[in-house]
């Protein structure tokens, strides 16, 4: 009878126990905030290896409850990580597919865009970039999408559609002065000055102590060179029509190749010529020894 209650005494405190531990490590459980909090602070101190672990043991172990943030977030938030962080575009473009498939958000067609843009892959961005305007309802990085695909054109060299896409994040942003700049350039390229001008005078007055502004100086300096920028737009818009003038005379004028023969009839007539020089060289030694015995025998 002793022994029983003592067993029942042990079996109570062992199932006190296991209730106990049971209960601590339920209250210790991280929640997916818990995750993005420590996720966030060891990106603060570059510890990217240690941001990745965390997010990639959210995503294994949470199930987000009401009012938390959802799984497609944390792959968006892993994708930043792999994108900005680690220099891993293939894995970003990975984690935002994984955030798509859950949930298609602009921001989500936006990362993706960018992963794309850093493996060069410039007509997908864009393709990216447009489901990402289509998405933002609010508008929120509509301007921001407009100047990414300027970008990849600007890339693919297609100079027209740079900027009519930063044209258009200006109609949103008018006084974004990275914009005004970066058109400017494009403006002044094309030889178009009277535009490059207004841009980069935008840029000065509406941002004057700023470092973009003492690029859009500079740019205006170079532009002095060319042209007197404080001149009438009459006169800017005559100076451009003469420049791109001799500009195309000079892309009209033909150039004159020489003519040349084939490769390989150039090397078969140069072993000739080698050939021949050395019959020649040969004919005319034997021809001295030749001369040198009728002088002996002359002389003998």
């Amino acid at each position: 009878m002793k022994n029983k209650k003592i067993n029942q005494w042990i079996a109570g405190f062992l199932l006190c126990l296991w209730g106990g531990m049971f209960f601590c490590s339920f209250c210790e459980a991280k929640t997916v905030e818990d995750y993005l909090e420590h996720a966030r602070q060891y990106q603060v101190s570059e510890e990217y290896e240690k941001a990745l672990l965390e997010y990639s043991e959210c995503i294994k172990n949470c199930a987000p409850s009401q009012g938390e943030a959802g799984i497609d977030y944390i792959y968006y938030k892993r994708g930043q990580l792999y994108l900005f962080g680690m220099d891993k575009p293939a894995k970003a473009i990975s984690d935002a597919n994984s955030a798509i498939k859950i949930q298609p958000l602009s921001g989500y067609y936006y990362l993706r865009g960018q992963a794309y843009f850093s493996k060069k892959s410039y007509a997908k961005a864009i393709k990216d970039f447009e489901q990402a305007i289509q998405l933002d309802s609010e508008h929120f990085k509509t301007a921001e999408n407009y100047a990414a695909i300027a970008e990849c054109y600007l890339e693919l060299r297609d100079y027209g559609q740079a900027i009519r896409s930063y044209s258009q994040a200006l109609e949103i942003e008018p006084d974004n002065v990275a914009y005004l700049n970066d058109r400017g350039v494009i403006y002044y390229d094309l030889l178009n000055y009277k535009a490059a001008k207004k841009d980069w005078s935008k840029v000065i007055a509406l941002a004057p102590n700023s470092a973009t502004a003492q690029l859009a100086q500079d740019n205006l300096n170079v532009l002095s060179q060319y042209i007197d920028i404080h001149a009438d737009d009459d006169v800017l818009e005559n100076k451009e029509e003469q420049i791109k003038s001799e500009s195309s005379k000079d892309k009209d004028l033909p150039t004159k190749k020489k003519k040349t023969l084939p490769r390989k009839i150039r090397e078969i007539l140069f072993l000739l010529t080698v050939l021949f020089g050395v019959l020649a060289l040969i004919v005319y030694r034997y021809q001295r020894r030749k001369d040198k015995k009728k002088f002996i025998q002359f002389m003998g």
